[in-house]
């Protein structure tokens, strides 16, 4: 999911982190659940105003 390469920079330590594609496709779905629990919060939060 995460692919984590180490080097040097210089004298300094570096990481750098990169997402694999199994990555990104998880972080798609989970943006797409919290967009879908955003939703169903302003629904429901509207809806009481309005009562």
């Amino acid at each position: 999911m995460l692919q984590a390469t180490k080097g040097y920079e210089g004298r300094r330590p570096v990481t750098w982190l990169r997402l694999t594609r199994a990555g990104r496709t998880a972080l798609r779905a989970e943006v797409a659940a919290l967009e879908q629990l955003v939703s169903r919060i302003r629904t429901a939060t509207a809806a009481d105003e309005e009562s």
